[in-house]
Protein backbone atom coordinates (compact mmCIF):
# COMPACT_ATOMS: atom_id res chain seq x y z
CA UNK A 1 0.00 0.00 0.00
CA UNK A 2 2.79 2.38 0.97
CA UNK A 3 4.76 1.48 -2.17
CA UNK A 4 1.70 2.17 -4.35
CA UNK A 5 1.21 5.64 -2.76
CA UNK A 6 4.87 6.43 -3.33
CA UNK A 7 4.61 5.38 -6.98
CA UNK A 8 1.57 7.64 -7.42
CA UNK A 9 3.52 10.58 -5.95
CA UNK A 10 6.41 9.99 -8.36
CA UNK A 11 3.98 9.70 -11.25
CA UNK A 12 2.39 13.02 -10.33
CA UNK A 13 5.83 14.60 -10.03
CA UNK A 14 6.87 13.33 -13.46
CA UNK A 15 3.63 14.55 -15.01
CA UNK A 16 4.10 18.00 -13.45
CA UNK A 17 7.71 18.18 -14.66
CA UNK A 18 6.72 17.06 -18.15
CA UNK A 19 3.96 19.68 -18.31
CA UNK A 20 6.35 22.39 -17.10
CA UNK A 21 8.90 21.42 -19.72
CA UNK A 22 6.22 21.41 -22.39
CA UNK A 23 5.07 24.89 -21.33
CA UNK A 24 8.64 26.27 -21.43
CA UNK A 25 9.32 24.75 -24.85
CA UNK A 26 6.03 25.95 -26.33
CA UNK A 27 6.61 29.47 -24.93
CA UNK A 28 10.09 29.53 -26.48
CA UNK A 29 8.64 28.35 -29.79
CA UNK A 30 5.97 31.07 -29.79
CA UNK A 31 8.54 33.69 -28.86
CA UNK A 32 10.80 32.53 -31.68
CA UNK A 33 7.98 32.58 -34.24
CA UNK A 34 6.42 35.86 -33.19
CA UNK A 35 9.41 37.89 -32.01
CA UNK A 36 8.99 40.61 -34.65
CA UNK A 37 5.27 41.01 -33.94
CA UNK A 38 5.87 41.15 -30.18
CA UNK A 39 8.62 43.73 -30.78
CA UNK A 40 6.31 45.94 -32.89
CA UNK A 41 3.63 45.73 -30.20
CA UNK A 42 6.16 46.90 -27.60
CA UNK A 43 6.27 43.69 -25.54
CA UNK A 44 9.93 43.00 -26.32
CA UNK A 45 12.96 45.24 -26.82
CA UNK A 46 14.45 45.50 -30.27
CA UNK A 47 17.86 44.33 -31.39
CA UNK A 48 20.63 46.02 -29.44
CA UNK A 49 18.25 47.30 -26.75
CA UNK A 50 19.13 44.62 -24.20
CA UNK A 51 21.04 46.07 -21.29
CA UNK A 52 22.80 43.50 -19.12
CA UNK A 53 22.87 44.46 -15.45
CA UNK A 54 26.67 44.47 -15.36
CA UNK A 55 26.75 47.32 -17.93
CA UNK A 56 24.67 49.66 -15.79
CA UNK A 57 26.46 52.48 -14.06
CA UNK A 58 26.76 51.90 -10.33
CA UNK A 59 25.31 54.45 -7.95
CA UNK A 60 28.02 56.71 -6.52
CA UNK A 61 28.07 59.09 -3.61
CA UNK A 62 27.29 62.01 -5.94
CA UNK A 63 24.07 60.50 -7.34
CA UNK A 64 21.82 61.77 -4.56
CA UNK A 65 18.96 62.48 -7.01
CA UNK A 66 18.93 58.81 -8.07
CA UNK A 67 17.96 57.65 -4.57
CA UNK A 68 14.71 55.64 -4.54
CA UNK A 69 12.17 55.08 -1.73
CA UNK A 70 12.85 51.34 -1.62
CA UNK A 71 16.44 51.93 -0.50
CA UNK A 72 17.21 50.91 3.06
CA UNK A 73 19.12 53.20 5.35
CA UNK A 74 21.93 50.60 5.48
CA UNK A 75 22.22 50.92 1.68
CA UNK A 76 22.07 54.72 1.83
CA UNK A 77 24.74 54.88 4.55
CA UNK A 78 27.05 52.59 2.58
CA UNK A 79 26.63 54.21 -0.85
CA UNK A 80 26.92 57.77 0.38
CA UNK A 81 29.60 56.91 2.96
CA UNK A 82 27.60 58.34 5.86
CA UNK A 83 28.28 57.64 9.52
CA UNK A 84 26.00 54.78 10.63
CA UNK A 85 23.90 56.92 12.98
CA UNK A 86 23.85 60.18 10.98
CA UNK A 87 20.40 59.76 9.38
CA UNK A 88 19.02 58.02 12.45
CA UNK A 89 19.84 61.03 14.60
CA UNK A 90 18.93 63.65 12.00
CA UNK A 91 15.50 62.10 11.33
CA UNK A 92 14.89 61.14 14.98
CA UNK A 93 14.38 57.49 14.08
CA UNK A 94 13.64 55.37 17.13
CA UNK A 95 12.67 52.16 15.33
CA UNK A 96 14.92 49.25 16.35
CA UNK A 97 14.89 47.95 12.76
CA UNK A 98 17.10 50.87 11.68
CA UNK A 99 19.16 50.72 9.41
CA UNK A 100 17.38 47.76 7.80
CA UNK A 101 14.19 49.67 6.98
CA UNK A 102 13.52 51.47 3.73
CA UNK A 103 12.75 55.14 3.32
CA UNK A 104 9.27 54.12 2.16
CA UNK A 105 8.66 51.99 5.28
CA UNK A 106 9.77 54.80 7.58
CA UNK A 107 7.50 57.27 5.78
CA UNK A 108 4.57 54.90 6.24
CA UNK A 109 5.37 54.37 9.94
CA UNK A 110 5.72 58.10 10.60
CA UNK A 111 2.68 59.02 8.44
CA UNK A 112 4.83 61.26 6.23
CA UNK A 113 4.37 61.37 2.44
CA UNK A 114 7.12 59.25 0.90
CA UNK A 115 8.29 61.98 -1.55
CA UNK A 116 8.65 64.40 1.38
CA UNK A 117 10.80 62.02 3.40
CA UNK A 118 12.83 61.08 0.32
CA UNK A 119 13.54 64.76 -0.36
CA UNK A 120 14.52 65.30 3.29
CA UNK A 121 16.92 62.34 3.16
CA UNK A 122 18.43 63.64 -0.08
CA UNK A 123 18.95 67.08 1.46
CA UNK A 124 20.57 65.58 4.57
CA UNK A 125 22.92 63.58 2.35
CA UNK A 126 23.81 66.68 0.33
CA UNK A 127 24.47 68.63 3.51
CA UNK A 128 26.83 65.91 4.70
CA UNK A 129 28.73 65.05 1.51
CA UNK A 130 29.02 68.41 -0.23
CA UNK A 131 31.88 70.55 1.03
CA UNK A 132 30.83 73.76 2.71
CA UNK A 133 30.61 76.73 0.36
CA UNK A 134 29.78 74.71 -2.77
CA UNK A 135 26.45 74.16 -4.46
Amino acid sequence: MKQRKQNQNFTLLYVALAMSLLWVLSSAYVLFLHYEKLYRLGYLPGPGEWRPAHNRKALTNTDVDQLKPWATFAFVNKVFELPPRYLENALLISDTAYPDISIEELARMQAIPTPTLLYTVQELIRARILPRGTS
